[in-house]
């Protein structure tokens, strides 16, 4: 996994590292969107999203682009 990830809160890491090992192509987004499907606490969905936002920066590593487009 990526630096960021290595980072990020003990929960936030025990709830997506699983699934990330598990996904062909690992990819935050994909992770959220399986932990929601499956009924995931709320505030630990909050807390995903958060750092999501705020420390992965969009990167590929997410399934996103560094720089989007303009």
């Amino acid at each position: 996994m990526c630096d960021t990830l290595a980072e990020a809160p003990m929960a936030i890491r025990e709830a997506v590292i699983p699934i990330l090992y598990e996904m062909e192509f690992p990819n935050m987004m994909a992770c959220y969107g399986y932990l929601l499907e499956c009924g995931t606490h709320r505030c630990l969905l909050t807390g995903i999203r958060q750092w999501m936002n705020e420390k992965c920066h969009f990167c590929d590593v997410c399934g996103r682009l560094e720089n989007p487009p303009s």
